[in-house]
């Protein structure tokens, strides 16, 4: 009497550095034969970049790319703000992509004090997060009490410091 195998044996046997791409490949023959039901996407309700938006966010709509999915544990997270950190940790990107979704930024996100803009060559102050706000510091960027203490400190090799 022959034996007779199902999916999941299969792929565990087979395929066990790829189950979950195995049983997806397979799942539609499996429900054509009636042998195996299809197996539970691991995937489902993780974050996933969302690269083709333009607004540069995280998402979980269940459509990630075959290529995501496969590798899910390298591409995908549990929530919205491990995806963002992952794929969009500078700022504005970052606030962006977590309140996006719906997501609120945490407490610490934004730091107060002045810093240096090196787009303008300039020391800017930063703000609490309000909606005007313009400049925000990523986290490497060192803070100063004061703007004087800013220039000081990274563009006194200005000509015009006092216009740092």
């Amino acid at each position: 009497m022959a034996m007779r195998y199902s999916l999941d044996s299969c792929c565990k046997r087979y395929f066990s550095w790829n189950e979950q791409g195995c049983k997806s490949r397979n799942a539609e023959l499996t429900l054509v034969s009636g042998d195996v039901q299809p197996a539970f996407d691991v995937t489902n309700g993780l974050f996933y970049p969302d690269w083709g938006n333009t607004d540069d966010t995280c998402i979980n709509d269940g459509n990630a790319p075959a290529y995501m999915k496969k590798q899910y544990k390298l591409w995908m997270y549990e929530t919205l703000d491990e995806c963002c950190k992952s794929y969009y940790a500078w700022e504005p990107k970052y606030s962006e992509c977590l309140t996006s979704q719906g997501g609120e930024l945490p407490p610490d996100t934004f730091k107060v004090g002045w810093y240096v803009n090196w787009k303008d060559f300039k020391c800017v102050e930063s703000c609490d997060g309000q909606d005007s706000c313009e400049y925000i510091p990523n986290e490497w960027d060192d803070l100063y009490t004061t703007k004087s203490e800013c220039c000081d400190e990274h563009l006194s090799w200005l000509e015009d410091a006092d216009d740092c």
